[in-house]
């Protein structure tokens, strides 16, 4: 998607509707460095009861954090919207000023699974915890680790990346098929179950209509950073822009806006 789709995307969300609503539940967002990306971008979205927190680095096994992140923003019996935004981190490893992929194998299956299952044992965690309180996995957006190596000043980030960049959009794309299962189940994930559920997220129940709509999921992230080329007889081809992030791994102000307007949206759905 252009960054005039994006811009054009920002505005087409509506957000002034809960304007003269009562808010029935806060939310909180707990992310890695790209909420304080997102935060940046807050203007028109104030009125919002939306707190956001963000650490660089942030993992799924930073216990400490987490937790006391809940106990600073969340009585136990306030009701309220946690969305967790991390995993990040965990597909990639830094060494000095560069990342490369974690897991380099075609083999990857059982370890994003491993992430996937933590993420999982988070929602079922807090909500124990906290009662009144609905927790969603933000999706993963794709990121480039050659764009990320070349923002830092890589002498040649193209060399072993550029395949390395391609096996962690496949582990991306794996893993938020996943987060899609959690959202929508809560369930601990297996290689051979969650290759099975890639490409039909609905049960048997779901399809013959006799269950409501989950609302407590993800946005699409990885749909606004899509392009399509397509060439005379040729099938259409989708590739992901990282022209508009700002190092490729951050949204980029337009990005980040219509990210911030997408959680905002899905926070006017659950809270208002």
């Amino acid at each position: 998607m252009s960054l005039v789709k994006i811009r054009g995307n920002c505005f087409k969300i509506n957000l002034g509707d809960a304007r003269n609503k009562t808010c029935k539940r806060k939310a909180v967002l707990i992310s890695d460095s790209k909420g304080k990306y997102i935060q940046q971008e807050i203007s028109t979205e104030k009125f919002l009861d939306l707190t956001i927190i963000s650490h660089p680095g942030l993992q799924i096994d930073n216990t400490n954090f987490i937790w006391s992140t809940l106990k600073r923003t969340i009585k136990k019996k306030e009701k309220a919207i946690v969305f967790l935004w991390i995993g990040t981190c965990n597909l990639t490893t830094k060494t000095d000023k560069y990342i490369q992929l974690t897991n380099d194998t075609p083999k990857y299956h059982s370890k994003i699974d491993e992430i996937a299952n933590r993420l999982s044992d988070w929602k079922a965690q807090i909500q124990a915890r906290y009662k009144h309180t609905r927790v969603i996995i933000l999706e993963c957006p794709p990121y480039s680790i050659v764009a990320y190596n070349k923002a830092n000043g890589h002498p040649n980030p193209a060399e072993g990346s550029l395949e390395q960049t391609a096996r962690l959009e496949q582990q991306i794309y794996y893993l938020n098929a996943l987060i899609r299962n959690i959202n929508n189940k809560n369930l601990k994930v297996t290689t051979k179950q969650s290759k099975v559920d890639l490409n039909n997220n609905l049960t048997e129940s779901d399809k013959a209509g006799k269950t409501k709509p989950n609302r407590y999921t993800s946005p699409n992230f990885s749909s606004d950073v899509l392009r399509q080329t397509k060439y005379q007889r040729q099938q259409t081809k989708y590739y992901v822009d990282y022209k508009v992030y700002t190092d490729g791994i951050h949204p980029g102000p337009t990005l980040a806006k219509l990210w911030l307007r997408r959680i905002c949206q899905r926070i006017i759905q659950l809270c208002y």
